[in-house]
């Protein structure tokens, strides 16, 4: 069987086939990606929540450092006893919000409480509306209960947002919330704090499913692109072989008179 030999032309220069599809593939399937990321952000329009520092979060400039330091301690002593998260939200302004929807808002973007038990609080305050809400996850409401949750917003919180003295109304109400919980189940568990979790997992159910559809996006291109084109190159090689055509890389080629 006579075998006719061709030159590899320069577009294969110094490189094998299979790792030009690959590396081809790869790119669409980046551009792919990119593109489907854009367009399901735009759609899904996933709330962005305001970056959580630690557990006491305040976005008004209005407590001191030294007091923000105090209560952060406060509430870490806690929950490395115990496990239970309490965390502060201290806004400018609600935004047209509802002061139940914000504090929820926060919270579920946030993660407060960890994702297998929910044992969080957060106390919300809006400084400009003069506006608060006690948001106690289902596990802790045995123990924090919306009667004692109002109470202590009412006697341990408001006095002192009269007087524009915060910290004291924080202070007292993360005490008067600590001592309220008393269920040696709901102080036992440990968990991890919900602002050391993995930055690009999302809080929100939204974010979540554009996450899943993005997956699902990336394994469709990845099996079009790379694997269509490796398959295709397998399926040249075969072609090539059953014709006798034998393929000498360019620069072994004979020059050409």
């Amino acid at each position: 069987k006579k075998t006719t030999s061709y030159n590899e032309g320069p577009i294969l220069a110094n490189r094998p086939f299979l790792l030009s599809f690959i590396i081809l593939a790869i790119m669409k399937t980046f551009v792919s990606f990119v593109c489907a990321l854009f367009l399901l952000g735009s759609v899904t329009n996933a709330y962005t929540p305001p970056q959580t520092k630690g557990f006491i979060n305040d976005y008004t400039e209005t407590l001191s450092e030294d007091q923000e330091r105090e209560l952060e301690n406060t509430v870490q002593s806690f929950f490395q006893e115990t496990g239970i998260q309490i965390g502060v939200a201290l806004e400018t302004t609600l935004n047209g919000k509802d002061k139940f929807d914000r504090a929820m808002e926060l919270s579920r973007a946030w993660g407060v409480g960890a994702e297998n038990d929910r044992r969080g609080i957060l106390i919300y305050i809006a400084k400009k509306e003069r506006k608060y809400f006690i948001a106690v996850s289902n596990v802790l409401q045995a123990d924090i209960t919306d009667g004692i949750a109002g109470e202590l917003g009412r006697e341990a919180l408001v006095p002192y947002l009269k007087d524009e003295n915060y910290f004291s109304g924080i202070q007292t109400l993360i005490n008067g919330l600590i001592q309220h919980i008393k269920s040696p189940d709901l102080r036992t568990k440990k968990s991890q704090p919900w602002y050391n979790k993995l930055p690009f997992y999302p809080k929100t159910s939204e974010g979540r499913t554009t996450l899943y559809v993005l997956s699902i996006l990336l394994l469709i291109t990845l099996y079009f692109g790379v694997g269509k084109n490796i398959r295709s190159r397998f399926i040249l090689n075969k072609r090539i072989k059953e014709l006798g055509i034998e393929l000498k890389p360019w620069h072994k080629a004979t020059p050409k008179s």
